[in-house]
């Protein structure tokens, strides 16, 4: 079974948009989106998405750009997304190497890889010399039972 990288088609953001539903489900996405966002991104963000497939299938993905309104010039931003089950298959590796390769060249100087915060993915980015910088927190707010809860005011 080989792993390829590729760059992101239109016609593959439903594949998209459901591998990054798998392994990052808190993070809403829909295929218009993805396809918007890549459209409409400023020329310095130097924005690309890559998909990783294996025998035709999309297993990973990632995107990769330059923080352009940074006040601090020539951050890069790395964000993979493996559905569960497909890692250690050298995916994240190849999505990592193409992104560092087109954000170089882009002009940056420094790179952050946003990685979720469990065991494996830590080790996967620390094997790769990213350090451990900063933590984001996802919180979720459950209406199943239809109704909100009582509203504060600040």
């Amino acid at each position: 079974m080989t792993v390829i990288v590729r760059d992101f088609r239109p016609s593959d953001a439903e594949a998209w948009t459901q591998a990054r539903r798998a392994s990052v489900p808190w993070m809403v996405a829909t295929p218009e989106q993805v396809v918007h966002d890549l459209a409409h991104a400023h020329p310095d963000r130097h924005y690309r998405l890559l998909v990783a497939e294996e025998d035709g299938e999309i297993i990973a993905t990632a995107q990769a750009g330059i923080a352009h309104e940074s006040p601090e010039p020539g951050q890069g931003f790395f964000t993979p997304q493996t559905l569960p089950g497909r890692t250690n298959r050298g995916a994240g590796s190849l999505l990592l190497r193409t992104a560092e390769e087109h954000l170089a060249e882009a002009g940056a100087t420094v790179l952050y890889a946003w990685v979720i915060d469990n065991p494996e993915s830590l080790e996967f980015a620390r094997k790769r010399g990213y350090l451990p910088s900063r933590s984001a927190h996802f919180q979720h707010l459950d209406l199943a039972g239809g109704t909100l809860p009582p509203r504060r005011e600040l």
